[in-house]
């Protein structure tokens, strides 16, 4: 009888899974065991409740064995006697009932066969050998029947069921639980590394990163070798490219990418992108200069024989005008294409329905190996929603300046920037099976496209350049003209009367190339996009006028550029300073030495970047006070003409004085501040680079945070700014990196003397 009452077998891990009870012989024991059962039930459903914890999915699994029923009802008469082990069973099924209402349904099953198997035995019960049952265990109270030495046990499980629990984890959950520990899962092609990781991140004890609710972070930094060992508070400020491309979400449903950047290694991007990058339906590259073109063929091979394409466009204003790689109506001589986007159409299920979205990522990477993985690189990324009234029926339009809707700027400047490319293709960027809210049925050109997405909750406002010489109606859209608009937009007239323009910190221009500068247009330059001195001159009608008095240029104007001994230094050692190009004939100038500031700061370095060289392009204004950012551009811009183009008469032959913005590149940026922070709000909140917090900081404040204040001056938004806003001068025997073959005397770590 005993043997036919007896539970169904238990597996390895139910069996490394048995857990301590106190030794029970008899039915009081049972008793209390029982009642201890129903007050730990109550507490731990009313701390789930407490912590808004889901657990369906653990009380839908509920017992991992079938729930003993009390059969001695339905026995034969002959039967019917009091049998310990049919006593047992009953008490078993109801211990098992209480617990299978909590998160400890499994462990608490486990304990309840334990008892059975001691009873019906004649044995004393299990003694612990593994973790303590999780119901007891959560509990700090005297009543608790668990020795007080023993609920710690659960913090350290054994090293079996900890590898039989994470072995039996699918691939995606495993993926989950580590992105949410802040650990890349990007390198992992096997599953066995993954898991290893995840056994390995909780043997360390790492907990989810939780973010708060309105938590903002303006841009964020590339993953290199030295960010991986930041601290735990300051990985949320880093992004893989997987993440920046928005890869690293298994439940999202990929439908149309597009590449936009200067140098591209194909091989390397299927490297990172894999499966992932096969998914997409339709994917366009544009791009300058390429590496491995033989992946282009391979990629090609991928998709044979499905409905998916790519497509590579390579982009190059100095080619002839209107032809296969420059579109433009003009030839435009050291024309470049230097912009760094990805544009990522997705569907994803939130809140139980699915929704179309539109991932924007405007970044300062060139897609190559070393300028990924071990440079100093930024990105802004920001999801936007389909517009509710979905699939515009309109043809690509683009919005006048006096227009009501033309508040949404960005809209209009990414799909007036994307229509500069000159491609032309009506297609379906869906498939006929997505659901997609009415898109897949469509055939869009890419500027319509781009125009079905709501942006209206953008955070920064896009600095595009367009090659071209842009004339009076359109010049403000674009380069240093388009960047002074969104200064003056952002900073009303009466803000730059509350300066002194004698203390005020100078504007710092930090950039991974330097051209050809000369004194009048950084002048010029410095004049447009300080807002404490924009609103009294005229940029474009008054290029040619000289001022009277004006303080010297190094009290205005600072440039962050690495010295010599910071590239030898750097992890790539001279090789990394291939990527900051700048001419001794360039550099060397003499009205530019008293600019130069170091790019690292000693002492001060919590993001690990000092020791990377820079990629990074960024445009900063501080605040008065030299504490916090009033403005800053991160962008693909460098400092030069080319890049931010030069004001010009139209013509020499013409009497006119008719003006025009000359540009040679096409780039992108992103400008913030705290108006385009807040959206127009007003809300007070300060911009303070990580490198300039004070020890001890508390982190990011929320913007809609009311029971969590800032510093006394408003709330705090801290971003990842790579240097310190007090980043020192050089000193009198260091010297500006150029990427010259220059013989330095002292070699790198590498027993490299240069670039040659």
């Amino acid at each position: 009888m005993r043997q036919n009452l007896k539970p169904t077998a238990r597996t390895s891990k139910q069996k490394k899974k048995l857990n301590h009870l106190p030794d029970s012989d008899s039915d009081d024991d049972f008793e209390v065991m029982r009642q201890k059962l129903r007050e730990m039930q109550n507490s731990k459903v009313k701390e789930i409740e407490r912590r808004n914890m889901d657990n369906s999915d653990i009380l839908a699994r509920g017992p991992t064995v079938p729930t003993p029923v009390d059969t001695r009802s339905k026995l034969p008469t002959k039967t019917r006697t009091r049998d310990k082990s049919n006593d047992v069973k009953g008490k078993v099924a109801e211990v098992v009932g209480i617990a299978a209402n909590t998160a400890a349904a499994d462990n608490a099953t486990a304990a309840a066969n334990a008892i059975y198997t001691a009873e019906s035995t004649n044995q004393p019960s299990v003694k612990p050998k593994q973790e303590v049952i999780e119901l007891l265990d959560d509990s700090d109270s005297a009543e608790n029947p668990v020795p007080s030495q023993e609920r710690k046990r659960k913090a350290r499980p054994s090293a079996s069921s900890l590898e039989d629990e994470v072995n039996n984890m699918g691939v995606r959950a495993i993926k989950r639980e580590l992105e949410s520990c802040g650990i890349s899962t990007a390198l992992f092609i096997e599953k066995s590394e993954l898991v290893s990781a995840l056994i390995q991140a909780r043997r360390e004890g790492r907990k989810p990163i939780i973010k708060k609710q309105n938590e903002l972070i303006p841009f964020h930094l590339f993953v290199t070798s030295s960010s991986k060992k930041v601290s735990q508070d300051k990985r949320k400020y880093f992004k893989t490219l997987r993440e920046v491309i928005g890869l690293d979400v298994p439940s999202r449903q990929l439908k149309w990418l597009i590449v936009s950047n200067f140098a591209l290694d194909f091989e390397y991007l299927l490297e990172q992108s894999l499966p992932e990058i096969l998914q997409f339906h339709r994917v366009i590259m544009f791009y300058s200069y390429c590496r491995n073109p033989d992946a282009m063929a391979k990629w090609r091979d991928f998709l044979r024989g499905s409905d998916k394409t790519v497509e590579f466009i390579q982009l190059d204003p100095s080619a002839p005008a209107n032809s296969r790689t420059n579109p433009l109506p003009i030839q435009i001589e050291y024309g470049m294409h230097h912009t760094k986007l990805f544009l990522t159409g997705f569907d994803e299920l939130i809140d139980g329905n699915n929704h179309s979205m539109i991932r924007v990522a405007v970044h300062t990477s060139n897609l190559l190996r070393g300028d990924n993985e071990m440079k100093v690189n930024g990105v802004y990324t920001q999801n936007f929603p389909l517009k509710q009234s979905h699939a515009s029926q309109h043809t690509f339009k683009r919005m006048k300046s006096d227009e009501a809707e033309s508040r949404c700027l960005f809209e209009d400047d990414l799909a007036r920037y994307l229509e500069s490319y000159g491609y032309s293709k009506r297609q379906k960027w869906y498939p006929s099976s997505a659901f997609s809210g009415g898109l897949s049925s469509r055939e869009f050109l890419l500027p319509e496209l781009i125009q079905q997405f709501d942006y209206s909750t953008a955070n920064a406002v896009l600095i595009p350049s367009i090659p071209g010489r842009h004339k009076f109606d359109s010049y403000h859209n674009f380069g240093y003209l388009k960047l002074r608009k969104a200064i003056v937009d952002a900073f009303p007239a009466f803000r730059q009367k509350a300066v002194n323009s004698g203390t005020k910190p100078p504007v710092l221009c930090q950039m991974s190339s330097l051209g050809y500068l000369n004194q009048k247009y950084l002048g010029k330059f410095h004049e447009a996009i300080d807002y404490t001195s924009t609103h009294s001159v005229r940029p474009v009608q008054d290029y040619d006028r000289v001022p009277k008095c004006k303080p010297p240029l190094q009290q205005q104007l600072q440039i962050v550029w690495p010295t010599v001994d910071e590239i030898r230094d750097s992890v790539e050692g001279y090789y990394g300073g291939g990527s900051v190009c700048g001419k001794t004939k360039n550099v060397s100038l003499e009205f530019l030495r008293p600019l130069y500031r170091r790019w690292s700061n000693v002492g001060k370095d919590p993001l690990r970047t000092a020791r990377h060289v820079p990629h990074i392009k960024t445009f900063v204004q501080p605040s008065h006070d030299g504490r916090s950012i009033d403005w800053m551009c991160l962008t693909s811009h460098n400092l030069s003409i080319a890049a931010w183009g030069q004001v010009q008469k139209r013509s020499k032959n013409q009497r006119n004085d008719e003006k025009i913005l000359f540009i040679r590149h096409w780039e992108l940026g992103v400008f913030f501040s705290a108006d385009a922070l807040t959206r127009g709000s007003g809300k007070q909140i300060r911009i303070v680079p990580l490198a300039d917090c004070d020890k001890g900081s508390n982190g990011v404040i929320c913007l809609d945070s009311d029971d969590e204040k800032g510093e006394a001056d408003g709330d705090v938004i801290r971003v990842p700014l790579p240097y310190s806003l007090h980043t020192p001068a050089y000193a009198s025997t260091e010297k500006p990196w150029t990427d010259d073959p220059v013989f330095y005397p002292q070699r790198d770590a590498y027993g490299r003397h240069g670039l040659m």
